[in-house]
């Protein structure tokens, strides 16, 4: 079964996708295009004038800056003005309140964990992102695979939530916000993460061993921090 994410009403919920014209044939041998060139469709065109968007997606891990063994303090790193903060938050809650319940429609769970949204992921196989690409105008910000890939993302950023240290540093468009640990100074963009899993480049990408390697690289940092 596959589902698609939209908007509604100012609520996110899941459903069935039209399938169109499109051969399920066609669309399984397609190769999907890269998360550079989604991003640059989907993504890019919706950041403001006065910040251009990245060119491509971001690295999975980064560091943003050498903490010196000091703790970062995101509310001294937000730069966002009151109004686009607060937009970012209700924004990013919104799907994840929506992912939360309707990921319980689709897989029974009682706590979030990776498995659960490897799970979730399950449905979105290359044909059924190629169904979602053929259904979605880059012209409409709410279109099914924008919504659907930030949906995964608040979904995964709430999965580092319930880790000890980590925080949200928003950003706008809302789906330029992250993750970071604030201890360590690693910047986790689980936004990206999403567009990559709906694309070419990592469509066949098991989260477990990327959430993993991220908690492993903040342990390391942090025991070299002492």
């Amino acid at each position: 079964m596959v589902f698609a994410v939209t908007q509604k009403k100012d609520q996110f919920c899941l459903q069935m996708p039209n399938k169109g014209n499109c051969s399920k044939t066609t669309m399984k041998n397609r190769k999907l295009p890269s998360s550079a060139d989604l991003f640059q469709r989907y993504f890019a065109p919706w950041y403001p004038s006065t910040a251009p968007a990245p060119t491509a997606t971001r690295p999975d891990l980064f560091i943003m800056t050498e903490t010196n063994s000091q703790t970062l303090s995101l509310e001294q790193l937000q730069y966002l003005s009151p109004e686009l903060l607060e937009a970012a938050q209700d924004q990013i809650a919104a799907m994840t309140k929506a992912g939360l319940e309707d990921f319980n429609e689709i897989v029974e769970f009682e706590a979030l964990d990776v498995d659960v949204i490897n799970a979730v992921l399950e449905n979105y196989e290359r044909k059924d992102v190629m169904e979602l690409l053929a259904e979605s105008s880059p012209e409409e910000f709410s279109n099914p695979y924008l919504v659907t890939v930030c949906v995964f993302g608040a979904m995964l950023g709430e999965l580092f939530l319930q880790e000890e240290g980590f925080g949200w540093l928003y950003g706008f468009p809302y789906y330029h916000s992250i993750i970071v640990h604030p201890p360590t100074g690693l910047a986790i963009p689980v936004f990206d993460w999403m567009i990559k899993r709906f694309s070419e480049d990592a469509i066949k990408v098991n989260l477990t061993e990327k959430f993993e390697y991220a908690l492993e690289v903040v342990a390391q940092r942090s025991g070299e921090k002492g």
